[in-house]
């Protein structure tokens, strides 16, 4: 389907961030529970690792289906390929997991929001602008694609291309992370 309003795009986009953040927190925590922790930088690396190869190798396959058989074909198979993700997590918990740490009681929200607003602030812009860059070629590649002219097919490579850079840092940065702590 077409979406003709920028509100509704803007929507459905901030809708997809949200998902998009809660998946990356529960790899995290399913990691952190599950990994002892002198190879759990390695263990984070190699699950980002496992997500940079399907930004390597989705852009040009999405790309090669939209041209072979149509936009709404290829999103038809996105969406069945997502549903197919779902089953794990339908068919129940693993009991294998670790006990958590004993923690401290939860801090409300808004405690912790009018307590380190500055800190919160800083580096929430710093982490904004950082994202921006590195998930604007996401954006920007395939809009400055279509405007010279490229096919899906096309777009779809050059993308799958410009993950490589993430791609080939991933190794080194879990046994960096291991080595000397994430900071």
């Amino acid at each position: 389907a077409r979406v003709d309003s920028a509100a509704l795009l803007t929507l459905a986009q901030a809708a997809g961030g949200a998902g998009a953040v809660i998946l990356l927190l529960s790899r995290q925590t399913v990691v952190l529970r599950r990994t002892p922790p002198g190879v759990r930088g390695r263990a984070m690396s190699f699950v980002g690792g496992a997500q940079r190869v399907s930004f390597l190798v989705g852009p040009a396959l999405g790309g090669l289906l939209a041209e072979a058989i149509g936009f709404r074909s290829t999103f038809l198979v996105a969406a069945g390929l997502v549903s197919l993700g779902l089953v794990p997590g339908l068919l129940g918990r693993s009991t294998t997991t670790t006990a958590p740490a004993e923690r401290p009681p939860p801090v409300p929200f808004l405690d912790v929001v009018r307590t380190h607003a500055p800190a919160l602030a800083a580096a929430g812009s710093g982490q904004l602008g950082s994202m921006a860059i590195r998930y604007g070629r996401q954006a920007l590649f395939p809009l400055y694609g279509a405007a010279i002219g490229l096919d899906a097919g096309q777009i779809g490579l050059v993308v799958s291309l410009s993950a490589f850079a993430d791609l080939a840092v991933f190794p080194v940065s879990g046994v960096l992370m291991d080595g000397r702590g994430r900071l």
